[in-house]
């Protein structure tokens, strides 16, 4: 059985800086018509950075949604249509201050792909070199420097609950060969 759903009818319903919301009819393979509401997403990176001694560094940061302080990688969005090998740079920078003489993509993941375009590339930064922060207005956050191997357990035993996160960590232990 052939799996694609053909879009028939497509209507924007709200655009806003971050994410548009869309609603769409579709027509699934048994030819019956559905209904799917579609947030789209310019997309985000997230960053390891992994300095010589094998630390890793985190950012604490408020996060609205869930209404309290969650314990992440570096990240940040994508404007629309921006190369995201330059965003990673860019994020790491503006978050943690560093610079790094490798960054290293491992990979992409879809954060809600049953209705949200988000796409994240997962980068690993080594040959870290400090600098200062330079978050964006209205941006706090708190640079937290731990063990690489202390961030892995913490995202197998679920501590850190941001997916993106433990995506990323559990692919640094794979592999910058800890794990």
């Amino acid at each position: 059985m052939e799996l694609f759903e053909k879009t028939v009818e497509s209507r924007e319903i709200y655009k806003g800086w971050v994410v548009t919301l869309k609603l769409d009819r579709v027509e699934l393979p048994d030819g019956s018509l559905s209904s799917r509401e579609l947030v789209q997403h310019p997309g985000g990176v997230c960053i390891a950075p992994v300095d010589e001694e094998g630390y890793t560094y985190l950012v604490e940061q408020f996060r609205y949604p869930f209404g309290r302080v969650l314990t992440e990688l570096p990240a940040g969005k994508l404007e629309w249509q921006e190369d995201p090998d330059l965003a990673a740079v860019r994020e790491l920078r503006e978050e943690t201050g560093f610079t790094a003489a490798e960054m290293r993509k491992v990979g992409e993941i879809y954060s809600s792909p049953g209705f949200c375009s988000e796409r994240l590339h997962l980068y690993i930064a080594t040959g870290l070199t400090r600098g200062s922060q330079q978050l964006d207005q209205g941006e706090f956050l708190n640079l937290v420097r731990m063990p690489l191997q202390d961030a892995v357990e913490m995202a197998v035993d679920g501590r850190l609950q941001d997916g993106k996160t433990r995506t990323l960590l559990l692919l640094c232990d794979r592999l910058l060969g800890r794990g």
